[in-house]
């Protein structure tokens, strides 16, 4: 049983240790809370009489209560009181409360600043040093302001101890002052001769945040200067001999090596002359440093870093993305492993050779059990994704597909259809592909991406059209389990392509019966919930019947079953195809399920139920997003209203013919006609037609637009196909991508439906516009001027951007 606590003194309360024993003494949360509040309620009572006895053993327990997280602010203004004490322990005791119970937005610390001058002036050392500890902790601007110089005074004082605390409160002083870096750095250039590892591991601390900022980048040369003594230093380091205060598991000091690196990455980025004299020490710590003591892999994470940022020779980074190639196959840490693939994603731009040779172990990394490990490696793989390894690395990223989490199902299928659409070798094996993706992602697969796989069957050869029909109907025959009903992406494209193409599916070399496609098709129609698939059913067994007219009896009962259907729309095709199939001229039903014409390359199928055409009113009663719609009353506003074409919905067309006035468009004088210099295109992207020209449209921090204009007719040289490049130029991960456009009255514009909303870190996505420039009075065409308004999210935050495009050749 628990032994009460007994008081020396009914006046004062326990004693810290007593009090630690008796709240571990505690078995409920409930039972520490009364502790804890009696021994508050004692402890106020002593502040409130005035006992100076015991102050320093009560702030003591109000440090260890803060540290139990409970509410300790009344004892603030007596830590304030015990700062001021003679008696050094006391002394201490409020220095060490203050810094834990008050932080730089308490207005008691303005109380606090002439205590800390007067102890910064004390003839005693370590009381000197509690009051740089102090500013370390707690300063704020306006402390950092007016004590900031009487701080870099003691960087030049003869003791070590006090030179590592004024760089500590220093570093705290130049990061919420900014301004002041220059009083810290005009002190510490000689700092290369010190020979205390403490003073030299915080002197650098300052140094590198202090060149960091934009007032400290003019000390640049100066260090530079000292830059042979500080790889003299680190190769002391490196081929040291043993010393017991230094020593960590072998290794000589490894934090100042680290902080050494970081001054080094911070002297050799953007200097090639600093980085070849620093190459030599930095290829030594990538091959003498042990990766497998438990602080190897720290100092060579840090080289790496640092031969990756400055301007190294291609040898000395290929040992680098080595070192993280090591860092996956012999790391049994998920934290190394981590890091190792995030720093190769920040590098596979600019060698991506070298990533590429490391490219199994990065697979491997998606059987990982971490699920942050697996999707920073789906990453890194999709961003090695090119033309010449497609065939190699989709079919890993397919196979992960399999057993891969539901979290990481949406993100694996997207980057799947997107490398493929991009990189296909072959029309084939992009069908195969999507096939594959349907099956096995179910619900995952995007809208687009099934789109995208009609339009590519109707489009091929007569031979691919067969093969993929019958791969896609050995699918759905495998009867209505609950896993098919699933994958509506399968089901609608497989019912397409059973209907669309069931004379080829009989031909096959693998012959398959109308009869039993028609029982499947039939099955699946009783077994599914959604309307949607329904419907497709519903046609695909017409057009099986004006196929093959055999099935005609098969297919009557199921359409009458469904002519008293709940759902209108079902009862109402049920009626318009039996009607059909009953006509009393068998030509008309023929002629009513006729092949459709193939789709066009940047068209989107539009789903077999969908009975009424896309135009103004079909887009008038689609729900917009907020975002979209303040979008379009910003052009509206612009533009004057309905003049001008908005991409509200795809394939929202408008314009009307009219003089070409900029002045009314603008709001200003003429805009004179720049010609920008040729853009770059970006990686992978090849105009479709013949180019007309380019533009540059605008660059940010996300991103760069390029516009092409190109011709689709030689014989209309009026209306040109706008490919407007949109490449991600950040390292994160963008999506919900959406252009709005509008252009002057001189000319139309319609917007092609885009097949893909997201963009990863250096990869584009494409936004093709029709563009009908009208000829003014005297048969000339002017240069297209364009309104654009870029939305889109970025790390959950959605951005903005406008700008407005003049020029454009025509």
């Amino acid at each position: 049983e628990r032994q009460p606590v007994i008081h020396e003194s009914p006046e004062m309360s326990m004693k810290l240790k007593d009090l630690v024993r008796e709240v571990r003494a505690c078995k409920t949360a409930a039972e520490e809370r009364a502790v804890v509040a009696k021994e508050c309620a004692a402890i106020r009572t002593a502040f409130k009489d005035g006992k100076d006895a015991y102050r320093a053993r009560n702030i003591n327990k109000l440090v260890y209560i803060y540290l139990l997280g409970h509410p300790t602010e009344f004892g603030q203004m007596e830590c304030i009181r015990l700062m001021t004490s003679e008696q050094f322990a006391e002394k201490k005791a409020g220095y060490l409360a203050l810094s834990l119970l008050v932080d730089e937005k308490h207005e008691v610390l303005t109380l606090v600043e002439n205590q800390l001058k007067r102890d910064l002036s004390n003839k005693q050392e370590h009381i000197k040093t509690l009051a740089l500890c102090a500013i370390a902790n707690i300063a704020g601007e306006d402390m950092a302001r007016d004590l900031g110089y009487e701080v870099a005074t003691f960087l030049e004082s003869a003791s070590p101890n006090l030179k590592k605390k004024a760089c500590l409160a220093g570093l705290r002083v130049i990061r919420r002052v900014p301004s002041m870096c220059e009083t810290f750095l005009d002190k510490l250039t000689t700092l290369c001769n010190e020979k205390n590892h403490g003073v030299l591991l915080t002197g650098l601390s300052l140094i590198i945040e202090g060149l960091q900022t934009e007032e400290g980048a003019s000390f640049r040369p100066a260090y530079t200067k000292s830059l042979k003594s500080y790889v003299k230093l680190l190769k002391s380091l490196v081929m040291y001999t043993f010393s017991s205060e230094y020593d960590v598991q072998g290794i000589a000091d490894p934090f100042l090596q680290v902080r050494v690196l970081q001054f080094l990455r911070v002297i050799g980025t953007g200097d090639k002359e600093a980085s070849e004299e620093m190459s030599d020490i930095l290829a030594q710590v990538a091959t003498n440093t042990e990766a497998y003591t438990p602080v190897g892999p720290a100092i060579l994470y840090e080289c790496v870093r640092t031969i990756l940022t400055i301007e190294s020779s291609n040898d000395l980074r290929g040992l680098a993305i080595t070192i993280l190639g090591r860092f996956l196959t012999n790391s049994s840490s998920n934290n190394i492993r981590y890091v190792a693939l995030n720093t190769l994603t920040h590098v596979v731009e600019r060698d991506a050779a070298a990533v590429q040779r490391h490219k199994n172990t990065i697979v491997d990394c998606l059987k990982d059990y971490d699920i942050s490990i697996r999707k920073r490696a789906l990453d890194l793989i999709y961003t090695l994704v090119n033309s010449s390894n497609i065939r190699l690395l989709v079919p890993d990223l397919i196979n992960y597909l399999s057993f891969a989490s539901p979290s990481l199902k949406g993100d694996l299928t997207e980057k799947i259809c997107t490398a493929s659409e991009r990189y296909a070798p072959s029309m084939q094996w992009h069908i195969d592909t999507l096939i594959k993706v349907c099956v096995l992602a179910g619900a995952y697969v995007p809208e687009p991406a099934v789109n995208k796989l009609i339009a590519m069957v109707s489009r091929s050869a007569k031979e691919t059209q067969a093969q993929a029909t019958y791969k896609l109907w050995s699918e759905i025959n495998k009867g209505p389990s609950t896993d098919l009903l699933q994958k509506e992406a399968l089901l609608s494209a497989a019912l397409w392509c059973v209907g669309e193409f069931a004379d080829l599916l009989t031909t096959h070399h693998t012959p398959v019966a109308a009869e039993d496609v028609v029982t499947s098709v039939t099955a699946l129609l009783h077994s599914t919930s959604s309307s949607a698939i329904k419907g497709c059913a519903l046609t695909s067994l017409a057009k099986l019947c004006a196929r093959s007219p055999s099935t005609k009896l098969l297919v009557i009962p199921t359409l009458e079953i469904f002519q008293e259907s709940l759902d209108l729309e079902l009862q109402q095709r049920a009626w318009e195809y039996l009607h059909l199939i009953n006509s009393d001229d068998p030509t008309i039903f023929a002629a009513a399920f006729e092949r459709m014409p193939c789709a066009e390359t940047d068209s989107v199928v539009a789903a077999s139920n969908a009975d009424t055409a896309p135009g103004v009113e079909a887009a008038e009663e689609t729900h917009v997003d907020p975002a979209k719609a303040n979008a379009t009353a910003f052009l509206d506003d612009v533009f004057g209203g309905g003049d001008v074409a908005v991409n509200v919905a795809p394939a929202a067309t408008g314009g009307s013919s009219g003089g070409f006035n900029i002045d009314d468009i603008f709001g200003g004088p003429q805009v004179p006609v720049q010609q920008p210099e040729p853009a770059r295109a970006p990686l992978g992207y090849t105009p479709q037609y013949p180019l007309v020209g380019k533009v540059d449209a605008m660059e940010n921090r996300y991103f760069k637009v390029v516009i092409y204009s190109m011709r689709q007719d030689a014989g209309n040289r009026n209306k040109l196909l706008l490919a407007a490049v949109m490449s991600n130029v950040c390292g994160s991960h963008i999506t919900d991508v959406e252009l709005l456009a509008a252009v002057t009255r001189t000319a139309t514009l319609q917007m092609h439906p885009k097949e893909q909303t997201a963009v990863g870190p250096q990869a584009f996505i494409t936004q093709n516009m029709t563009v009908d420039n009208i000829p003014g009075p005297d048969g000339s065409v002017k240069p297209i001027s364009m309104k654009i308004r870029l939305i889109f999210t970025v790390n959950g935050s959605k951005e903005v951007a406008e700008f407005t495009v003049a020029g454009i050749p025509s």
